[in-house]
């Protein structure tokens, strides 16, 4: 799954959650009931000392939560992916907590939160997870290979990943190199800002040239067209 389809996803799973999350906690200050299935047991659940945490409806926290995680999804930067993670991580175990006690304790089912607990919390965990940038991490490892190749006096495994690196630093041998150095890192997912003046950020051509490469190394990120 490419990372564009990874972060698509994850966007519409967090619509999704605040959808839930949104109507839930509409519900509550509105002090309507939500719809529910014939013999569910949704006002039970929104009804028990379980639906609040000092005072705040737990829809409300989730549905601060899915908004923090869209913005963070949003941002797109290495440390915004990697917190996007870890609130949903948070979330999933929190929405584990929250199956056990409808099951368990109140004994009634929602169909709302177990649409929430059971589906999405985890589809964004696994897909906050899944879209971590991994690229650069790729790319070190392909770098590295070369010297140890050579060190091993394996020639022919020498000139191929020479071969294949070289359309990489030619798009990027110019004298605005650390731009586009910092461009390429930018594509494969590393926040690095812009260039300082006088020299200029890499050209359109040039990023295009730089895109072209990471693609024929299979580390293209959707944010270099």
């Amino acid at each position: 799954m490419s990372d564009r389809s990874l972060r698509i996803g994850a966007l519409l799973v967090t619509l999704a959650g605040i959808g839930i999350a949104g109507y839930l906690t509409w519900a509550h200050f509105a002090d309507q009931s939500v719809v529910c299935v014939q013999g569910g047991g949704c006002e039970k659940v929104q009804e028990s000392p379980y639906a609040e945490i000092a005072g705040i409806p737990v829809a409300t926290l989730g549905l601060a939560s899915y908004a923090t995680i869209l913005v963070l999804l949003l941002w797109d930067a290495p440390v915004a992916r990697l917190s996007a993670a870890t609130l949903a991580l948070i979330g999933l175990f929190f929405s584990a907590y929250l199956v056990v006690v409808q099951l368990f304790v109140i004994d009634a089912v929602c169909i709302w939160c177990m649409a929430n607990d059971l589906v999405v919390a985890p589809a964004l965990a696994v897909l906050t997870a899944l879209a971590q940038p991994t690229r650069l991490a790729a790319f070190r490892r392909l770098v590295a290979r070369y010297p140890d190749a050579v060190a091993a006096g394996d020639h022919a495994r020498a000139h191929d990943l020479h071969r294949r690196l070289l359309p990489l630093w030619n798009a990027m041998l110019a004298d605005n190199l650390p731009a586009c150095v910092r461009f390429a890192q930018a594509c494969q997912g590393v926040a690095t800002g812009a260039s300082r003046a006088p020299m200029p950020a890499a050209s359109p051509t040039q990023r295009r040239a730089i895109a072209a490469a990471l693609e024929g190394l299979g580390l293209t990120a959707d944010r270099a067209a």
